[in-house]
């Protein structure tokens, strides 16, 4: 009875180990390029740095430019009086002058002057409106989002994804490190983090595409490693035989190209964290 019930037990096994789905692995790399400029300050944050600015004021020791503010005001509060009592301003001789907030307001205008000539601000190199450029959201994190060509498939280009290399049976960060060697043109500074992915994405392949491909496998099973642009300034280029057309998003815009119901969504959400 119990040689029948194992023989039972590995007849079972055995047919579940054939029907057991095979899987094409895959490392994809989510390309990022790290906030240039810090954000603006919510209003708790200005608020605190009021308070502490503030703070600051009354403990620390005064400069000399603000304790000649304080000799001004004490001057011109003097010449104040002086006037109102109709009295000659001949007492002040040797103390009027170039006032500190004369001299502030001169600083003031210069400053001014030269942002108007030079087009200096705080966004003026930013190209709001490209998405195809790093030069844009200085104050936010940007990830790399493409719509890329198989070799195996004419004329297909992919939804929206992160740029992915399938396995060739050398390790995963190996083979992120061929997806970033090959998606891009030229010599790219890039940095990835760590010999492990961060998280991975397992999706079925369409009938339809499982006919195109001539493949046994069911699926894809993604792992996804995070690098960073080690130059944040300089428009990278990307190879047009794999990447059909691309876009740095910010976090904002990422929902809105992936779509809320995409597998990306939910897995590379902590990626997206700034």
């Amino acid at each position: 009875m119990f040689q029948i019930s194992r023989r039972c037990f590995n007849a079972a096994a055995s047919v579940a180990r054939q029907v057991e789905p095979q899987w094409d692995i895959y490392a994809a790399v989510a390309v990022c390029r790290l906030p240039i400029v810090a954000p603006e300050m919510t209003p708790i944050q200005k608020k605190f740095v009021q308070i502490q600015s503030e703070i600051e004021n009354q403990r620390s020791f005064k400069s000399d430019f603000e304790l000649r503010e304080e000799k001004d005001k004490k001057i011109l509060e003097k010449r104040k009086q002086l006037e109102e009592a109709g009295k000659d301003l001949s007492l002040l001789e040797g103390e009027l002058g170039k006032t500190a907030m004369m001299e502030e307001e001169e600083w003031i205008k210069k400053k001014q002057i030269s942002f108007e000539t030079y087009g200096i601000s705080r966004d003026a190199f930013e190209d709001k409106k490209n998405p195809k450029t790093l030069s844009r959201a200085f104050d936010k994190k940007l990830i790399l989002l493409v719509r890329q060509r198989f070799a195996s498939m004419d004329k297909y280009s992919s939804p929206w994804i992160l740029p992915q290399l399938k396995n060739d049976g050398e390790s995963l960060r190996q083979t992120a490190e061929r997806c970033v060697g090959e998606i891009f043109n030229g010599n790219v500074k890039l940095s990835i983090y760590g010999n492990a992915p961060q998280s991975h994405i397992t999706y079925k392949y369409p009938k339809k595409l499982v006919d195109q491909l001539k493949t046994a496998s069911a699926g894809g099973k993604v792992f996804i490693f995070q690098c960073f642009v080690d130059d944040p300034l300089r428009d990278v280029k990307f190879n047009d035989k794999m990447i059909s057309d691309y876009r740095w998003c910010t976090v904002d815009e990422v929902p809105e190209v992936l779509g809320k119901q995409n597998l990306y969504q939910k897995t590379v959400s902590h990626i997206l964290y700034e």
